[in-house]
C-alpha cells in the first residue's frame, strides 16, 4: 500500500539474485519505494552481494566486503535509496554504503569491546540512522540508543535505557519511540514506551505499559504508530489482545 492507500504491485526478482549461500536477509526503506536481498558472495564467508530494488525504477547491486555469518548482521537502507548499513558479526562497527558510488563512506564504532545491535533502522525523510547497542558484559542489560547523520556517520543524539524491547521511528522522521523495561519502584506497568525528538533530545510522549512480549531477540517490533502520529497500538501479551493509545492525552483509548 502506498501513504494515500493504493494498491501498487511489482514482480520480484527470483533467479536472477540467487548465489551460493542463498538470501539470508532482506531489508526495505520507511516509505517502502525501495527494497532488497542481501546473500552470501563467496562459500568462505568473505563479501556480500546487496540487491537494491525500487518501485517502478531500475535494480542495483552493492558489493559488501564484510566477513560475517549472518546471524547477527543487521541492514537498513534510506528513504532515498542511497545510503545502505550494515553491522558485522565481529561487533566492531556499522558501515555505511553510497549505493551510488558503490562504496563504503563511513564507518560508526561501537562503545565497546564486547556490544551487539539489538535495533539498526533509517528515518523517514532524513538522511539519519538509529540502533539500539547493548552491552553484553552488563548484568543491568542498560542500552545505548544512539542516532547518527548520514553519510557523515556522526553521532546527533543519544540516550540510556534499561532493555530495550523495541525500536521505531515516527513516520514524519522527527522522534523515536522506545519500548524499554521500567524498574522504578514496584509499578504494575512494567514497561515504558517513550517518544524522544531527534534534535534536542526531549521527550515528547511516555506512557506506561503492563504487559509486552520479550522482543529483544526480534527484529519485528511489537508496537506500530499511525500514520498521521496520533495513536499507536501495542501488543498485550498478558491480555492476548492489541490495546489503542491517544499520544495527545496519553491515554488508553480501547483494544481488541
Amino acid at each position: 500500500f502506498d501513504s494515500d492507500g493504493k494498491i501498487r504491485r511489482w514482480k520480484t526478482p527470483t533467479t536472477k539474485y540467487q548465489h551460493q549461500g542463498g538470501t539470508f536477509d532482506r531489508f526495505r526503506s520507511p516509505s517502502g519505494m525501495f527494497y532488497g536481498w542481501v546473500h552470501l558472495s563467496n562459500k568462505d564467508g568473505t563479501g556480500r552481494d546487496i540487491s537494491v530494488c525500487e518501485i517502478d525504477g531500475p535494480d542495483r547491486s552493492l558489493k559488501v566486503d564484510e566477513r560475517s555469518t549472518g546471524s547477527n548482521e543487521h541492514h537498513a537502507i534510506t528513504d532515498n535509496g542511497r545510503y545502505f548499513l550494515s553491522s558485522d558479526d565481529a561487533r566492531e562497527h556499522i558501515s555505511i554504503w553510497d549505493i551510488n558510488l558503490g562504496q563504503r563512506v563511513a564507518q560508526t564504532p561501537y562503545p565497546g569491546d564486547d556490544c551487539s545491535i539489538g535495533w539498526l533502522i533509517t528515518l523517514p525523510e532524513r538522511n539519519c540512522a538509529a540502533a539500539v547497542l547493548r552491552d553484553d558484559d552488563n548484568d543491568k542489560q542498560i542500552d545505548e540508543v544512539v542516532v547518527w547523520d548520514l553519510p557523515s556517520g556522526k553521532v546527533r543524539r543519544s540516550w540510556r535505557y534499561e532493555n530495550v524491547q523495541s525500536l521505531v521511528a515516527t513516520h514524519d522522521g522527527a522522534s523515536l519511540a522506545v519500548l524499554f523495561k521500567n524498574s522504578e519502584g514496584d509499578s504494575r506497568e512494567k514497561f515504558r514506551l517513550e517518544f524522544v525528538h531527534i534534535d534536542d533530545g526531549s521527550v515528547v510522549h511516555q506512557l506506561a505499559v503492563s504487559a509486552v512480549p520479550d522482543t529483544r531477540g526480534d527484529r519485528s517490533p511489537c508496537f506500530s504508530l499511525s500514520h498521521d502520529g496520533t495513536c499507536v497500538a501495542i501488543q498485550n501479551e498478558t491480555q492476548d489482545r492489541l490495546d489503542i493509545w491517544d499520544l495527545k492525552t496519553e491515554k488508553f483509548q480501547t483494544s481488541f
